[in-house]
């Protein structure tokens, strides 16, 4: 296991989390394709890098001066239709399938492609990775304002998880909150 990167500070060397609650492994509501599968969106830091690599639904966002954008893109059947301009955001959050995955992590012989992408991190920045527990129940208008408000990384993390359990999550709930400083 790598040690931390000094870059970053956390409140909590676990993700906050939820498990499912309903039994089965078996999220409710959630569409599946064959055999189903999970998602995933790993950070890897070094120095003032963010090397993320993502596959499926969970999220990652970066708030920098107080303006939230994502870092990633949903691999689903709405966000191809939100793409190609046949959907609004609005509309596709509404969509019982808006978690039909067209990429999954599900042992297939040849695994899918992940997103892979490197930024650039600045003292002040917060990062948010979180599952679709999360970002199906909290909207992102509300992401960052939550993130904004909380000085601790782990007690925002478990705000955003209180949250979304309060909304009813249709899922499961993890989300991971971390702050670049000065090295």
């Amino acid at each position: 296991m790598c040690p931390p990167s000094p870059w970053l500070r956390r409140g909590d060397p676990q993700p906050q989390r939820d498990e499912c609650p309903h039994g089965g492994g078996e999220p409710r509501h959630r569409p599946r394709r064959g055999a189903g599968g999970t998602t995933l969106t790993a950070a890897l830091l070094a120095g003032n890098r963010l090397a993320l690599a993502h596959v499926g639904d969970s999220r990652a966002y970066l708030l920098r001066d107080g303006a939230l954008r994502p870092l990633t893109r949903d691999h689903t059947v709405v966000q191809v239709l939100v793409d190609a301009g046949e959907l609004s955001p609005a509309e596709a959050a509404a969509r019982p399938d808006r978690a039909l995955l067209l990429k999954a992590l599900d042992g297939a012989a040849v695994p899918p492609e992940p997103q892979l992408a490197l930024h650039e991190l600045r003292p002040g920045d917060r990062l948010l990775l979180c599952t679709d527990g999360l970002s199906a129940v909290v909207p992102e208008q509300e992401l960052a304002p939550a993130l904004t408000r909380g000085a601790d990384p782990a007690a925002t993390a478990r705000d955003l998880v209180a949250r979304a359990r309060d909304r009813g999550a249709p899922d499961n709930v993890a989300c991971v909150v971390a702050d670049a400083v000065d090295q």
